[in-house]
């Protein structure tokens, strides 16, 4: 199963990179730092985040951001002395001026559903994002506020 959710979000990744290089439209690049707190949890943990987004644009009001985070703290679902992860995801986000909204698949300790929010303004941007794990034994809801830098 975690093979098939893989190859699944290898394809995404792959087939909206292609699609994003074929549109004439606007590429960005951030890196953010956050962070992260769960909530409505039985684990009481916190983290701090690095992550690098790639934002490309496939319409005037449409762009779909591959990214993967780096985690550090809080609890990755794995033994207690391993506190950091790599945590890579997919989201597409509908964009209104400098303001986007959006949802997509994360692969934190499971395969899971994020939603997001933000501003960006220059070069700087803000987002707001609250997630969980679907197809987890454990039910982790994160709820994080992120600082980013585009370029």
């Amino acid at each position: 199963m975690r093979r098939t959710v893989l190859s699944v979000l290898a394809l995404l990744l792959v087939s909206g990179g292609l699609l994003a290089a074929e549109a004439p439209k606007k590429r960005a690049f951030s890196l953010n730092a956050g962070a992260q707190m769960m909530i409505w949890s039985d684990v009481e943990a916190s983290a701090i985040t690095l992550d690098f987004r790639a934002s490309f644009r496939l319409g005037p009001n449409f762009e779909l951001s591959p990214e993967i985070a780096f985690w550090v703290g809080g609890d990755t679902g794995h033994s207690t002395s391993d506190k950091s992860r790599l945590s890579p995801g997919l989201m597409a986000n509908f964009v209104i001026g400098h303001f986007f909204l959006g949802g997509g698949v994360i692969l934190p300790s499971g395969f899971g559903a994020k939603a997001n929010i933000g501003y960006i303004f220059g070069h700087v941007m803000v987002t707001a994002h609250f997630g969980t794990a679907m197809l987890s034994d454990e039910q982790n809801t994160i709820f994080g506020i992120n600082l980013g830098y585009r370029f």
